[in-house]
Formats: C-alpha cells, structure tokens, sequence
C-alpha cells in the first residue's frame, strides 16, 4: 500500500478470544467419529448421497459362506453329545446356527 501512496494506521493488538481457554481442553481425536456421524447426516437432510461402507463387502462376498459342524457336549444338563449346524456369512458378518 505503501508503494501506492495509501498512508495506512498504526496496526492494533489483536482482541483476545475469552473461549480460548476452553478450547485447549477439548480432545478433537475422540470427536472425529461424532463429527462424521454429523456430517453425514447433514449431507443426508440436504439431499445428497452417501456412501454405502457395507456394499463392497457385500458384493464382494454375496453367496459365499462358511459352514461349521459343532460337536457339544454337555456335561451339566442331560450329558449328551448335541450336533450344530452353524453358517456364518461372509457379505454382512451374520452367524445362524441350527
């Protein structure tokens, strides 16, 4: 401005923030997964999209299980051998057991 011929004022100290204080104190690494949760909600309200975090695993995945036979015996009720059946699916982490 100067080189222009602008006579500029003095500069002035800078006002200070009374919430300083409290900022300092607040840990910005335990908020991050809040703060996303926020954010996309807002972008939800507004209309836009959001990503699917689920759908690669699942298209990925989808048919495709793991089948385990389980042998229990039980010792406390009727001391019997029982059979299970149990499924777990690879496309969403859900176990069923027969």
């Amino acid at each position: 401005m100067t080189e222009k011929g602008i006579n500029l004022n003095f500069s002035e100290p800078l006002p200070e923030y009374e919430f300083e204080d409290k900022l300092k104190n607040v840990d910005l690494n335990s908020t991050k997964e809040s703060i996303a949760h926020l954010k996309e909600y807002i972008e939800v309200k507004l209309g836009g999209g959001h990503p699917n975090r689920n759908l690669k695993q699942f298209l990925e995945n989808d048919r495709k299980v793991l089948k385990f036979d389980i042998l229990w015996y039980d010792e406390k009720y009727d001391k019997e051998e029982k059979n299970y059946l149990m499924h777990f699916f690879l496309s969403d982490g859900s176990v069923n057991y027969y």
